[in-house]
């Protein structure tokens, strides 16, 4: 009887880790690309952005630090750096760093012929946009 139990005991330890190994699965581009966008897409929402994009996903240490940009109709937009990670099987996006505020229309004058749009940090050298 005692050996029963140890045994169902071992089995139901073994069957614990391996559904664990499932449900912490490492977290992916495009995953992170996803929780990204889906962040810039709230606060987009929330402050009555025209458009918000995300992506530019990099890995960094246990998770992914990718950008995203929101602009509003007036061509002012800003873009700032979110950092993804993934602990007990959910995935988390949050914002971090500084905000870059610039001008759609204006940056896109400087720096393309015309459909495309940046918003650009001037000391730091960092455009967001396609």
């Amino acid at each position: 009887m005692r050996r029963l139990i140890l045994l169902l005991t071992v089995a139901l330890c073994l069957a614990g880790l391996a559904g664990a190994d499932v449900a912490s699965a490492g977290l992916g581009k495009r995953t992170a690309n996803r929780a990204a966008f889906k962040l810039a897409e709230r606060v987009g929402k929330k402050g009555g952005a025209a458009l918000w994009w995300a992506g530019l996903c990099k890995r960094r240490g246990a998770g992914y630090t990718c950008w995203a940009a929101v602009v509003d109709f007036k061509g002012d937009g800003a873009a700032q750096a979110i950092r993804v990670t993934r602990t007990h099987g959910r995935t988390r996006a949050r914002r971090v760093g500084k905000i870059y505020y610039g001008n759609v229309s204006d940056q896109a004058q400087q720096h393309s012929s015309g459909g495309e749009w940046a918003v650009c940090g001037i000391h730091q050298s960092v455009c967001v946009g396609s």
